[in-house]
Parts: C-alpha cells; sequence; structure tokens
C-alpha cells in the first residue's frame, strides 16, 4: 500500500483492533479505542478496499472496478 516502515503499521493495526476490542468490551477508555479501530478500518476501506469508487459506482457516478 505503500506505507513507510509496514512492519510498524502492520503491528498497529493489529494492536488497534486486539487491545481495542478488548478495551471496549471491558468498557475501558472506549471512546480511544473506538477511534483507533475507525481509523484502522478507514485506511482498509478506503486505502485498500477503494470503498469510495464502489460507492460512486452504486450511485451511478463512476464505473466499478476490480479490487487488486
Amino acid at each position: 500500500m505503500g506505507f513507510p516502515m509496514p512492519g510498524l503499521f502492520a503491528w498497529a493495526a493489529a494492536l488497534a483492533e486486539f487491545a481495542g476490542g478488548l478495551a471496549v468490551a471491558l468498557g475501558l477508555a472506549t471512546r480511544t479505542a473506538a477511534a483507533f479501530a475507525a481509523l484502522t478500518m478507514a485506511v482498509a476501506a478506503f486505502g485498500r478496499h477503494h470503498a469510495h469508487e464502489h460507492l460512486l459506482s452504486l450511485v451511478g457516478l463512476g464505473h466499478a472496478t476490480p479490487s487488486s
């Protein structure tokens, strides 16, 4: 995806998902943990899965492209 230091970002994403999910489940720092998880999912949706292109094609404003 072109991130510098991909290993660091992979560990940060894993930590945000696992520890953040655990914190939300336990009710500890829920807003902060949910924000980190939401940011991770936004990067996945818009950076890798091209959700914005699929949304535009759904409403008829763009062409659907296969995910790579």
